[in-house]
């Protein structure tokens, strides 16, 4: 018996995210701490909005 292999691109039952992930060929949410850093910086997220969670988490 011959076995043969295709891509996960050839199937066709994954995402483009998923397969730059695994192909490592679109690194930025790669999963290296350079990149977490990276994105926390570009995130936006107000003091207003820490605090609002923040007391909601506490209330849970």
């Amino acid at each position: 018996m011959n076995k043969e292999t295709i891509s996960f691109k050839e199937t066709g039952n994954f995402s483009k995210k998923f397969l730059d992930f695994i192909e490592k060929e679109s690194v930025s949410y790669f999963p290296k701490e350079k990149n977490i850093l990276n994105t926390l910086e570009s995130l936006n997220f107000s003091s207003e909005n820490r605090e609002l969670l923040h007391n909601e988490l506490q209330s849970q």
